[in-house]
């Protein structure tokens, strides 16, 4: 007759331990990931604000003034979770990039651009740029 091996397998207290530390671990990684999304999205808007400032200055040099609005889909990139305005003054044009959704709790705030190539945000004291 044979002997009875061990037993194999886990106990319900191993897997609530590594339950327990899997919780821990995803509840310290969500945060991260939020804001390198948030990164990413800014990343985006920025690219967005240099390419709707050279639309501005292709549409200034073919017509001779400032376009008083952006176009409406623009050749923005896809998935921008920014708003895109364009305000005319009378010697020149200031781009804003306004966060919308899960972007409208980030720091940075909006994103803006001017026809001088000043940049800024609403942000005092961090670096979005």
């Amino acid at each position: 007759m044979k002997k009875p091996g061990p037993v194999r397998g886990f106990s319900l207290l191993e897997c609530l331990c590594a339950v327990a530390i899997a919780g821990v671990l995803a509840a310290q990684a969500l945060p991260l990931q939020h804001s390198a999304w948030q990164r990413g999205q800014r990343a985006l808007a920025r690219q967005a604000l240099a390419q709707a400032g050279a639309w501005v200055e292709r549409e200034a040099a073919l017509t001779g003034q400032w376009p008083s609005q952006l176009p409406e889909p623009g050749p923005w990139p896809e998935g921008l979770s920014y708003r895109l305005t364009l305000t005319r003054g009378s010697s020149g044009y200031t781009l804003r990039a306004t966060p919308q959704g899960r972007q409208g709790d980030d720091a940075c705030g909006a994103l803006w651009l001017s026809e001088q190539g000043q940049r800024g945000t609403d942000a005092v004291g961090l670096s979005c740029w």
